[in-house]
């Protein structure tokens, strides 16, 4: 688990340029000020479909059980051969 962590850090470590940023929201908001100032007609963009909320702590419960179960399965049946694996 350390070796996969350092695997993640070393490989998003960088330096930062600020030349290299595009600032999104920046730009989308001179973009409308642009075709206000042009007399051009403002769309508001569709609703979006609101976010699904994951209660964390229910997914943890959830998926130590389902580890639990996989350990007792695994320790009364014995790990899978080829032939139940397909």
């Amino acid at each position: 688990m350390l070796d996969l962590a350092a695997h993640i850090i070393k490989t998003k470590c960088g330096h930062f340029n600020p030349k290299n940023f595009k600032d999104r929201c920046d730009h989308a908001l001179k973009e409308l000020l642009r075709k206000k100032d042009r007399g051009e007609k403002i769309e508001v963009p569709p609703d979006r479909e609101p976010a699904k909320v994951i209660n964390l702590m229910e997914a943890l419960r959830r998926s130590a059980k389902g580890d639990m179960q996989l350990r007792l399965t695994l320790a009364v049946d014995g790990p899978p051969t080829i032939e139940e694996g397909h």
